[in-house]
């Protein structure tokens, strides 16, 4: 089973190369040590390549909004 960092490495690399895109925002789950270990995997490896990460919303915060989040991100 491969781990959490290696695929953070993974989706980072792609998210720079093959979708060509250098700024990120994250959606994840406080309450999964899986979600946020792949969070913190794909963060670090994101940053160390030169991107950017723009917001990191927790899916379980009590006023989290999917549609509002969403436009928010694309608003920026």
């Amino acid at each position: 089973m491969p781990s959490d960092l290696y695929a953070g490495t993974s989706l980072a690399q792609y998210f720079l190369e093959k979708l060509n895109k250098q700024k990120a925002a994250i959606f994840y789950n406080s309450q999964s040590k899986y979600s946020k270990s792949l969070k913190d995997a794909f963060s670090t490896s994101l940053l160390s390549k030169g991107g950017e990460i723009a917001a990191e919303l927790d899916v379980t915060a009590p006023n989290f909004n999917a549609d509002n989040a969403v436009q928010q991100q694309f608003s920026l």
